[in-house]
Parts: C-alpha cells; structure tokens; sequence
C-alpha cells in the first residue's frame, strides 16, 4: 500500500491539526466545491464557523498536497471556471460570500491542473504544459490571472486543445 496516493476528501470541517496529522501520514486532501451552492441565508443559519469550510486557506498555507474540482452534475457544477472562481472570490453561484478560506489565482490554478493530474497518478502526462506531456490546454475569453475574481466564474473557452489536436473552437 505504500505506492498508493491516500486522500482526504469532502474535508469542510477539516481541522488545522488533522491537516497536520494527515500530511505526516503522506496524505492528499481534495477540495470540493459543493459549498459554491449554498446561499448567504443558509450560511446565516450555519454560524461565523461555516464561512471558513473547507478551510482551503488553512490547507494550502500548512502546505499540504491539495487538489480543487467538484462532483460534477451529483452536487456542483463541473465547469472548472465555477470551482476555480468560488476558490479565489468565496462567493457562491447566486454572488453572496460563502467562504473566507479564499486562495490566490495562482494557488487555485495549481490544485486543479497539476495537483489532481498527482492525484489520478498522470502527472508524467497531464497538468502542465512542458515537453513530452499531452498538450492539453484552453484559449479563454479573457486573462484568467487579471479578470476581476468575482467574474472568473464567468469565463470560457474560445478553443480547447486535447492530446495536440483541436477539439473545440468557436
């Protein structure tokens, strides 16, 4: 079992020690964006605690190995631009902040390209564009790294590059 990836998942109440703890045992926690659909209303009725779940800012700052996506169509969105957005700005789908454990663009970015490639073990094929891996890659609307963060969400793709070959242009 020691060539296996063990991760952490669905970990909104994950506390700075079991980030700890599970980072000494060579464990990878997955962010999920589900929290993206909560309203300001029900976070009201959750208390101050809730708008710190999952402690994203926590996770990443102990330096743990964390990767950032959603559960598709069961719970949340699976446009990445959804999760990537919620992550960066903390609010949710109907604009109301629902999360204070915000990360920087740039940390957001990794988790959901290079780290989940870590996590599905296709590191060597997928996650970065560099000599020798799939070129797999978008052309966005506009410039991820300066878009206000609250329009992040609202990004798409003009062309989507797959394994070298277009699949997708407007």
């Amino acid at each position: 079992i020691t060539d296996l990836r063990w991760t952490i998942a669905h970990n909104n109440t994950t506390s700075p020690e079991s980030v700890r703890r599970g980072m000494a045992l060579g464990m990878m926690f997955a962010v999920h964006s589900s929290r993206r659909n909560v309203s300001a209303e029900q976070m009201a009725n959750r208390g101050e605690a809730a708008l710190h779940q999952p402690p994203i800012r926590t996770i990443h700052e102990l330096g743990a190995i964390w990767g950032l996506g959603s559960d598709a169509t069961t719970v949340a969105s699976p446009n990445p631009f959804h999760t990537l957005g919620w992550a960066v700005s903390g609010r949710s789908n109907g604009g109301d902040i629902t999360l204070v454990e915000t990360v920087s663009r740039e940390a957001a970015l990794t988790a959901h390209t290079r780290t989940n490639a870590y996590h599905l073990f296709r590191e060597e094929h997928l996650g970065s564009l560099e000599p020798g891996k799939l070129a797999d890659f978008d052309v966005l609307d506009r410039d991820y790294m300066t878009v206000p963060a609250e329009e992040i969400e609202n990004l798409y793709s003009f062309m989507t590059v797959v394994g070298g070959k277009v699949v997708y242009a407007e």
